[in-house]
């Protein structure tokens, strides 16, 4: 399903959990404003995330203070929604994509997805990493091309 909603859209009230989470955008519209709200009241977090920085958070699996041995791993797609506007970016996405970034940081490659039999497991491997272009397996491993944190698709 594809959700766009521009920055300049004001923040919604609405406090009925049906209307937040269970909608048919599945709470991904209510994590982009989790991260506008954020970055209001934590500037530093907007601050890492326009850097390219995937930092950890409290609320969705997706981001890492440091780097894992694991150096794959997948992430929730509310994560990749909170980050964006923790950016101050427009919410554009299609909840059934994946999106493939690299933290400018740690240099952990995340794929956000909503499959959360993917992001509650531990990592994925090379070969599974692979599918997501030889772009996002170079940046994790290393090879130089920019420092920041990119969506590859």
């Amino acid at each position: 399903m594809k959700i766009a909603v521009p920055i300049s859209t004001k923040l919604r009230n609405e406090a009925s959990p049906d209307v937040l989470w269970r909608s048919e955008d599945k709470g991904l519209i209510q994590a982009w404003e989790i991260g506008r709200r954020q970055a209001l009241k934590k500037p530093e977090l907007a601050e890492k995330a326009v850097k390219g920085q995937l930092p950890a958070s409290d609320l969705f699996q997706g981001g890492y203070n440091k780097r894992l041995e694991a150096a794959f791993q997948y992430g929730s797609l509310h994560y990749y929604c909170m980050w964006l506007g923790w950016r101050g970016q427009d919410l554009d996405i299609d909840s059934d994509e994946e999106y493939p970034m690299v933290c400018a940081k740690t240099r952990m490659g995340v794929v956000y997805t909503l499959d959360s039999s993917k992001y509650l497991t531990s990592g994925m491997s090379k070969k599974q990493a692979e599918q997501y272009g030889l772009e996002f397996f170079a940046k994790v491993n290393g090879v130089p091309n920019g420092t920041q944190a990119t969506s590859l698709l």
